[in-house]
């Protein structure tokens, strides 16, 4: 498991990182501390992402907080990582929690 704390009230800036984040992510925590939350985020959902970071930022509401969800994660290496994923929320300080995604329980109920 791989937890970012990140700065709402500096649109994203990552405060700090822990756990299994070099595994995931390919960064090291502190190679991640100080930069933006898009670092990690796939191109392709970086709009989507900044349009509700912003609506967060500017209206306090909150659609995603509190519920996992199956998402990307990019790696350093620019590959993407199948994750599960929630975010939290106290006082303008995001936690986003991220685990690999079990991908052999999901082939499962396909069979």
């Amino acid at each position: 498991m791989a937890r970012l704390t990140v700065d709402a009230t500096k649109n994203g800036v990552i405060l700090e990182a822990h756990g299994d984040v070099l595994a995931m992510t390919g960064w090291e925590p502190d190679e991640l501390a100080g930069q933006d939350i898009t670092v990690v985020i796939p191109y392709k959902h970086r709009e989507q992402h900044l349009a509700a970071f912003n609506r967060y930022a500017t209206t306090g509401r909150k659609r995603a907080m509190g519920s996992w969800m199956p998402v990307e994660c990019l790696h350093k290496s620019g590959e993407l990582v199948p994750v599960m994923f929630v975010v939290t929320e106290l006082g303008g300080i995001l936690q986003a929690i991220m685990e690999v995604a079990d991908m052999e329980a999901s082939n499962d109920d396909d069979a």
